[in-house]
């Protein structure tokens, strides 16, 4: 992740290249996207909220709230 502060602004620009999910996170993604194909969810039409969430142990700040975007989705491996 990088974040990126332009001209003196205090709200930083945040991007990266990749995420990677596994154990239950990817069960999650999994679902959603399957969700499309039983009507339970809009599947890969629709993005899923995502939040980064920085802490030191005992505060917690939420940096980052958006949606996972499917266009460019790969499945590494099921398990």
């Amino acid at each position: 992740i990088l974040a990126s502060f332009d001209q003196s602004s205090v709200q930083a620009n945040i991007s990266t290249e990749e995420f990677e999910f596994v154990n239950e996170a990817a069960q999650v993604i999994r679902r959603h996207i399957a969700g499309g194909a039983d009507g339970s969810t809009n599947g890969i039409f629709e993005g899923l909220p995502f939040s980064i969430i920085a802490t030191d142990g005992v505060t917690d700040v939420q940096i980052f709230e958006g949606h996972l975007d499917f266009t460019s989705y790969e499945e590494i491996t099921p398990v």
